[in-house]
C-alpha cells in the first residue's frame, strides 16, 4: 500500500495463450490433438471451422513470466499481455501440420465458434509492457512445439518423416 493509502495493482489483459497444457476445449489444444491423432492413424482429412480470423497468440511461458513481472515491478492499471502481432489462425494449424507430419487435407467445413466469429481480428498493444522493460522470450514456433510436446504420451506427435 502506498503512502496515499491506495493499493498499487496491475491487471494483465491476456490475449490467446499458446503452449503446453492447453486443453481440448481450446482451438490450439484441439488442433494439436486431432492432427497428432490423424497422423498416427493415417487419416486423410481433418475438419476445422473457418481459420481466417486473426489472433494475437502469446507463449504461455511468457504469460507466466509477465505475471511475476507485474507482481514485482511498478506496473499499475490495465496492461495488455500478448505478442503484439495478429496472425491468421490458419498459421497455427499449418504450423501444427508441419510439426506433426500430417499429410492429409485440412477442410474448413465444420461449424465455427460463434464467439470467435464475432471477432475477426485481435491484436494487443503491448507497448506499456514492453516500455516497462519486459521482453518476450518465445516466438510462435517455440509455442507450437511446446504445445505438441505437452500432449500426453498417447496424444504425442508422430516423428516427421525425414
Amino acid at each position: 500500500m502506498g503512502s496515499s493509502g491506495r493499493v498499487q495493482a496491475a491487471v494483465l489483459r491476456l490475449t490467446n495463450p499458446l503452449g503446453a497444457g492447453l486443453g481440448a476445449g481450446t482451438l490450439p489444444g484441439r488442433a494439436a490433438r486431432e492432427l497428432a491423432q490423424a497422423t498416427r492413424a493415417g487419416q486423410d482429412t481433418v475438419h476445422f471451422g473457418p481459420l481466417g480470423a486473426r489472433r494475437d497468440f502469446v507463449d504461455a511461458r511468457d504469460v507466466a513470466r509477465a505475471t511475476v513481472y507485474a507482481l514485482t515491478s511498478d506496473l499499475s492499471g490495465v496492461v495488455n499481455m500478448g505478442s503484439g502481432q495478429a496472425r491468421p489462425v490458419r498459421d497455427l494449424v499449418d504450423g501444427l501440420v508441419t510439426l506433426t507430419g500430417f499429410r492429409g487435407q485440412l477442410l474448413e467445413d465444420a461449424p465455427g465458434s460463434p464467439r470467435s466469429g464475432d471477432v475477426p481480428y485481435q491484436r494487443a498493444d503491448i507497448s506499456r509492457l514492453r516500455d516497462s522493460g519486459f521482453t518476450l522470450r518465445h516466438n510462435f514456433h517455440d509455442s507450437l512445439d511446446s504445445l505438441l510436446c505437452g500432449l500426453e504420451p498417447t496424444e504425442a506427435r508422430s516423428p516427421v518423416p525425414g
